[in-house]
């Protein structure tokens, strides 16, 4: 179980006793601390491509061998994902780390993040899910086959079978497991599958490997159960899916276990992202870990206890989300946008009105408090509230009191844009989160929301090009 795979520069490999399991690590860089929890068939080089980008901007990485994988040990039992989170909870405990931890997870690898969010939320600051179906939020449905569902499920959740016909032949079957789960070409050569083989050859590496699979009815019950209890993840979730695998059903999936969810499909790939499109990935994944979380109260926010939030974390909410980039810096980006006039941003995209001007705004547009009312040109109008500031990085407002079509559909609006740096430039990003009224979350959620983002969408190219116009005349 030694792992003798080459390094990224600037890491170290660890090894550790943590719940009573020997883990293998593979750690570098410095900050705040990010955790990468692999799948199967893998180990931690699944992160190879991301470890250096995320050293690079800042962070700590620890991308640990999952207990029964790679060089970690393989004990008899403890494969249930919450087992695993404390695994994961006493590794990083033993380097120091105690919370504020990001955590990025792939196929088992993000149920055992999705564990460790749901046992320990008041720790993880970021979570992101990769290619996987969440045991008692849609797995069962993913892996029925009567219905469509994936066949290895099944066959590896049976005890004994999958060993017997797999032994000896692991290298032939995980040539064919990649190429039928991938859809880059080229992504595992033979000299990778090798590699991966050779930390699965055996009866008990492949026993332990599908112990994995063997928990997964019960990971199911435990996270129903959380759920149906009113259980939902108050960190801010990223739901990622490959645009030829899981897609958006990932996200469709979560949508009232994480009120704070947002999600991306990665063009061109199938399962295996990090490793398939890794720089598409990183393009999702580095802005959203760096995003701050939303102010939780008075200490340490800029949220005024006085202002009454209109979204809390017990709203099943449909966040939409565009995002570009320019070459101006982050802190010019803000501070142009933050005091743009709305009229020469928001024309009229059908079926939705352009904004003509605004009225009544109690103060400049540069602290937590000011209100003003948007006027529509279709003569409606609402109620807007700046929420949160944060000088050159962030700021959000809320919106209520529509008089237009918006008031049948949700009780108000979260605005919020980030500005984050990339390379020389900035990365824009710019989320809505509806609040839906009673029976109108499946028309937000549905044909909406391509209407929206595209509304959006045609705002933000007009911002981008007035902050770039400034920048240019300045």
């Amino acid at each position: 179980m030694s792992d003798e795979t080459p390094l990224p520069d600037g890491f170290e490999s660890i090894t550790v006793t943590a719940n009573g399991t020997r883990l293998h690590a593979v750690v570098g860089g410095s900050g705040a601390p990010v955790l990468l929890l692999h799948g199967w068939p893998q180990t931690w080089r699944a992160w190879r491509h991301l470890m250096p980008a995320l050293a690079a901007h800042g962070y700590r990485v620890v991308a640990p061998d999952l207990r029964g994988m790679g060089a970690s040990s393989r004990p008899p039992s403890g494969y249930d994902k919450d087992t695993q989170a404390e695994d994961m909870r006493e590794l990083l405990a033993q380097l120091g780390i105690h919370g504020g931890v990001r955590i990025v997870g792939h196929d088992i690898g993000g149920m055992v993040a999705f564990a460790y969010a749901r046992r320990h939320p008041e720790e993880v600051e970021h979570l992101v899910l990769v290619e996987l179906a969440v045991p008692g939020l849609g797995l069962e449905q993913a892996m029925d086959v009567a219905s469509g569902g994936l066949f290895h499920f099944g066959l590896f959740m049976t005890e004994e079978l999958p060993e017997l016909l797999l032994g000896g032949r692991e290298s032939d079957f995980l040539t064919w497991w990649f190429d039928w789960l991938s859809a880059v070409p080229g992504t595992f050569p033979p000299e990778e599958v090798a590699t991966v083989a050779s930390s699965y050859r055996g009866y008990e590496a492949l026993h332990a490997g599908f112990a994995h699979y063997r928990t997964l009815l019960e990971d199911g019950r435990v996270n129903r159960a959380w759920h149906e209890a009113g259980g939902t993840l108050p960190m801010p979730v990223l739901a990622v899916g490959g645009e030829h695998s899981t897609g958006a059903r990932l996200a469709d999936s979560l949508d009232t276990a994480a009120p704070r969810l947002a999600g991306a499909v990665i063009p061109g790939s199938g399962h295996f992202v990090p490793e398939e499109r890794p720089d598409a990935f990183a393009r999702e994944l580095l802005p959203f870990l760096s995003a701050p979380p939303r102010p939780a109260g008075p200490q340490g926010s800029a949220v005024a206890q006085a202002i009454p939030l209109l979204i809390s974390s017990a709203d099943n909410t449909v966040p939409i989300t565009v995002q570009r980039r320019t070459s101006v810096a982050p802190a010019n980006a803000f501070r142009l946008i933050v005091p743009i006039d709305l009229s020469s941003v928001f024309h009229r995209v059908a079926p939705f009105p352009g904004v003509k001007g605004v009225t009544n705004q109690t103060e400049t547009w540069d602290h937590v408090g000011p209100t003003r009312n948007p006027q529509f040109d279709d003569g409606s109008q609402a109620d807007e509230r700046l929420i949160e500031y944060t000088e050159g990085s962030s700021f959000a407002y809320q919106l209520t009191g529509f008089t237009n079509i918006l008031s049948r559909l949700a009780a108000g609006v979260r605005g919020e844009w980030n500005f984050n740096p990339d390379g020389d430039g900035t990365l824009i990003r710019w989320t809505y989160e509806f609040k839906p009224l009673p029976g109108r979350r499946w028309i937000l959620a549905g044909p909406f929301t391509p209407l929206w983002r595209r509304y959006m969408m045609a705002a933000l190219e007009r911002c981008l090009q007035v902050i770039e116009s400034e920048e240019i005349n300045s």
